[in-house]
């Protein structure tokens, strides 16, 4: 019904719910990787689709003496993060926790027989496109309707009330809040990681949890397709497992350059798509490495410390390609990198000053009070935000300025200087403020 209905307000040109949730599922890819490129794909789609279907309802863990109120879907990294984040937005420490890649099903053998048919006769229609590389995509909608359908369904059957979605930008992310919002009765909570909201122009749900100040202009832009009753900014995701040492607390040392890795150039011998814009992060990565090796050129005292993206300390082997690209290019003798078994956070007291030209964790180092320094180096703003732009430099003279200028503040002289107070953790309340 939420299909058919969302089609006829896209023809007539009605903004709904329904028709935003139309737009997100035949939307492009939130991952250009994921392009299939073989003429058998329409074949693997489907076969999960069905084995889906027919599959036994995979239980997860629940309170004892009952059903769990609260469920959180989300991807498999950190669930614990998840779950403690929930329970301080909540007060619920024991929700049910369902990986994103490992939807359960709550159908009853009644209820998949007609679903067997819907996936048939929509596989009948979209079986000419199979060979058309471009248009092969149109499987994975059957797939991820299927998803949605056995996911509300195993809701339904947990009797929640609540369900927090984290990782809410894939494509049926809509279709799946509007189907447990107006037929199962389920509170549906969305939360954005701390990144530009590109994928959340249109947005269905009952509440939003922005996690970054520079969230809420965004909000305002794309606002006219959110169909949210209730907008709320808090803490970003990751503050609840932060230790004490993350905060700054004492003066750096003037010194240590603290770099921020995104990991393009990981992302490119990978295999990942690159577009014009990732292309010049590409290049921009490349002249920041090459800065940072004047720096240490320049300054005999000078020391950087690399925080490696995740996917550079995925397995060891890519680590140790890691080591070797930044070795070669910033150069090994006064370069630290932090090791795979460490994490970020813990060793966020040990830099001066931070640089990145994008990442989350510089908007989790700005939340601890540290000083970040936003290299952009000829790519346009990732978010258009007055107070970022005031830490931003264009080119690499800028960021030798910048850099000099910033180990020589204290944390509060540069949350001052740049009136970046809105990005620091004694901003926010011990709740959610809501966000007109």
């Amino acid at each position: 019904m939420i299909l058919c209905r969302g089609v006829f307000h896209s023809l007539i040109g009605v903004k709904s719910a329904d028709r935003a949730t139309i737009v997100t599922l035949f939307g492009p890819e939130p991952n250009p990787i994921a392009a299939p490129d073989d003429a058998f794909y329409w074949a693997r789609t489907m076969r999960r689709s069905f084995g889906l279907i027919m599959s036994g309802n995979k239980k997860v863990p629940s309170r004892e003496g009952g059903h769990a109120k609260t469920v959180i879907f989300a991807s498999h990294n950190r669930p614990e993060r998840k779950q403690m984040y929930v329970a301080a937005l909540s007060g619920d420490d024991d929700a049910d926790f369902v990986r994103l890649d490992q939807v359960p099903n709550g159908l009853t053998w009644f209820e998949r027989f007609p679903l067997v048919l819907v996936v048939l006769s929509w596989g009948a229609i979209v079986f000419p496109l199979a060979f058309l590389r471009r248009n092969r995509s149109a499987f994975s909608r059957i797939l991820e309707t299927v998803e949605a359908v056995c996911l509300c369904s195993y809701v339904h059957q947990k009797q929640a009330s609540r369900f927090y979605f984290f990782s809410a930008f894939v494509r049926n992310a809509n279709l799946i809040s509007l189907l447990l919002s107006r037929y199962v009765g389920v509170h549906v909570t969305k939360v954005p990681s701390a990144n530009p909201l590109v994928h959340y122009k249109y947005c269905v749900c009952d509440e939003v949890i922005l996690t970054a100040s520079f969230q809420v202009p965004q909000y305002h832009q794309f606002r006219e397709n959110w169909y949210v009753p209730t907008v709320r900014i808090w803490r970003p995701l990751g503050h609840v497992t932060f230790p004490s040492s993350s905060y700054r607390k004492a003066p750096g040392d003037k010194r240590t350059v603290g770099l921020l890795s995104s990991g393009q150039w990981w992302r490119k011998e990978r295999g990942d798509a690159f577009d014009e814009q990732r292309a010049k992060m590409l290049k921009a990565e490349s002249d920041l490495h090459h800065a940072l090796h004047e720096y240490l050129q320049k300054n005999s005292g000078g020391r950087v410390i690399l925080y490696p993206h995740p996917s550079e300390k995925v397995n060891a082997e890519t680590y140790s390609r890691a080591v070797e690209v930044y070795s070669e290019r910033i150069g090994d003798s006064r370069l630290e990198i932090v090791k795979p078994d460490e994490r970020t956070h813990d060793r966020f007291d040990e830099s001066d000053t931070f640089v990145s030209l994008w990442s989350t964790s510089a908007v989790e180092a700005l939340y601890c009070g540290q000083k970040v320094i936003l290299a952009r180096l000829g790519c346009p703003a990732a978010v258009e935000s007055k107070a970022l732009e005031n830490i931003s430099v264009s080119d690499v003279a800028g960021l030798q300025r910048m850099l000099d200028e910033c180990l020589s503040l204290s944390a509060d002289e540069f949350f001052d200087r740049f009136g970046l107070q809105q990005f620091r953790h004694d901003y926010f309340g011990d709740t959610p403020t809501p966000v007109d």
